[in-house]
């Protein structure tokens, strides 16, 4: 594993221990949950878009991922 690659690694799990726990009882801080000023959203459709950029070489016989940018969407039908 690169030495970037192990960072990034490092960087993600400390970020999702840090944010994950503080994210869900921040919802309701102050307020019961039956008098909550939130109300959930029954949303029929969502869409999803995502983006990013990947580096890579391709290998040594240039077959594998080479650098580029990445994209995608995802639509969710309830």
């Amino acid at each position: 594993m690169s030495n970037l690659l192990r960072r990034c690694l490092k960087l993600l799990v400390a970020a999702v221990i840090v944010i994950g726990p503080t994210t869900d009882a921040a919802a309701q801080v102050g307020h019961p949950p039956g008098s909550s000023p939130y109300r959930e959203m029954r949303a029929k459709y969502l869409l999803s878009v995502v983006g990013g950029y990947s580096s890579g070489s391709g290998g040594k016989v240039e077959v594998g991922p080479a650098a580029g940018n990445l994209f995608g969407a995802r639509l969710d039908v309830h």
